[in-house]
């Protein structure tokens, strides 16, 4: 063999040459890592039984809820959103780390998977203790895999702090609706020895352990579907109770100044700053008259203009005590009623003017004292004024004036306005808003239609 060897060595460069790359091959070969040979990962008994759900009445608009997933022995599974394709099947014993970035949602803590129709879910099956993908697979989504049941609404709502060593009850719906129901569940604290919580079925409490900050998170459940949203709400843990706030407004306009009435939580208690919806009131724009501790006898005053129309959500803060939380829904005031246009009657020994007044179902702010006036104008000049007024308006009214006029049926020119407005007629000072937005005929009969069937 040697001989041999020795005999087509000598033959030249090329035939050296290409055993050379034959031995360089074979020694390569003999050294390539196991992983470079590695199969992707496989469908794993757990993943065998994965579908998705086709009954879209218990599935949540805009997801699916994905079947069959049986991860109790010490793995979790991941999955994809809805994507245009599947993702490339893991080699086995790849790290999740390494595509972690791509399966984000954890279906061991919720089932249901924003997806549309067309879309592909990829899910990984992933081994707890050494963090290694031990099973793939993907789904394809279906029209009749998309949810059609309403999601819980989010109210956004703020907790406004505990005072050590009380609770402070809240309930499920304080935070979202659904018309199915919400449960609660897995409920933590940030710092125990700050805040807790104790859960109580629909409802629960926060408990003010010692002074500071924690978070408190919780899983709001729709009870039909079962989808699950996680939230995190910060807790704050203070000395003294909130101020408590009222107010004695009989009708909620826009354009005017707003007085709440204040219960400080101690006798040297004024407000830091006041809030609306989310904004910093300007110091200059509001006034706090002090009262004493336990007497609703302080005073805060926002100026016209602070609050506007819609709601409003007012916060007062101030050092070490919690947030007094006020809210308010102001109109403006014209658009409380629908009027017709005045109907005149020329032909009853003068002019006759009657108009009709609905109540906008959107607006119904003020139903007090109010006074509808008719004001006669020959051309553009005022002639004559007749004032009625209601102790209490109703729903839907008429009313109507009549002018002793010698010349009604022959001069074209007289005319009759209509204005309803707050207030007492025997008392001028006190007419203060105008009520009325009004409508041609045709949208008046659709406005008295809706408070119909609204009433």
């Amino acid at each position: 063999m040697l001989k041999g060897w020795f005999k087509v060595k000598a033959q030249g460069k090329s035939g050296f040459t290409v055993l050379s790359m034959m031995l360089a091959l074979v020694v390569a070969l003999s050294v390539l890592p196991s992983a470079a040979l590695a199969a992707p990962v496989s469908v794993t008994p757990s993943l065998s039984a994965v579908a998705l759900e086709t009954n879209s009445g218990v599935v949540t608009q805009g997801k699916v809820k994905v079947t069959g997933i049986n991860s109790s022995n010490g793995t979790v599974v991941w999955s994809t959103y809805g994507k245009a394709s599947a993702e490339v099947a893991p080699e086995a014993g790849a790290s999740f780390s390494t595509i972690a970035d791509v399966y984000t949602y954890k279906l061991n803590d919720n089932l249901f998977v924003p997806a549309a129709a067309g879309d592909t879910i990829s899910i990984v099956e992933v081994n707890a203790l050494s963090g290694e993908v031990v099973g793939y697979k993907s789904l394809t989504v279906g029209a009749n895999h998309i949810g059609t049941v309403a999601p819980m609404v989010n109210k956004d709502y703020v907790f406004p702090g505990v005072q050590t060593g009380y609770n402070k009850f809240l309930q499920v719906g304080d935070f979202y609706y659904s018309p199915y129901g919400i449960t609660i569940s897995n409920l933590t604290s940030s710092d125990p020895t700050i805040a807790s919580a104790s859960p109580n079925g629909w409802y629960f409490y926060i408990n003010g352990i010692s002074k500071g900050t924690a978070t408190i998170a919780f899983d709001a459940a729709d009870s039909l579907t079962g989808d699950k949203i996680r939230t995190t709400m910060t807790v704050s843990v203070v000395s003294n109770r909130q101020p408590y706030l009222y107010d004695n407004d009989d009708y909620y306009f826009t354009g005017k100044t707003f007085t709440l009435t204040v219960n400080p939580p101690t006798a040297q208690w004024v407000p830091d700053s006041i809030e609306v919806n989310g904004v910093v009131v300007p110091s200059e724009s509001y006034s706090y008259t002090p009262g004493d501790i336990g007497q609703n006898n302080g005073e805060i005053k926002l100026q016209a203009g602070v609050l506007l129309e819609g709601e409003n959500n007012i916060v007062v803060k101030s050092y070490d005590t919690i947030d007094g939380v006020y809210n308010v829904t102001l109109h403006q005031s014209e658009h409380s009623f629908y009027m017709s246009e005045p109907l005149i009657d020329r032909a009853s020994g003068g002019l006759t003017a009657s108009v009709k007044f609905v109540r906008n179902i959107n607006n119904n702010s003020y139903n007090g004292t109010a006074t509808a006036i008719f004001q006669l104008m020959n051309g553009d000049v005022p002639v004559d004024t007749v004032s009625v007024t209601t102790n209490r308006l109703d729903s839907y009214q008429t009313n109507r004036a009549h002018f002793n006029i010698a010349d009604a049926a022959t001069n074209p020119n007289y005319s009759v306005r209509v204005f309803l407005i707050t207030g007492d007629n025997a008392d001028p000072n006190n007419l203060g808003y105008t009520l009325v937005t009004e409508v041609d005929a045709t949208e008046f009969e659709q406005r008295y239609q809706e408070w119909r069937n609204w009433d």
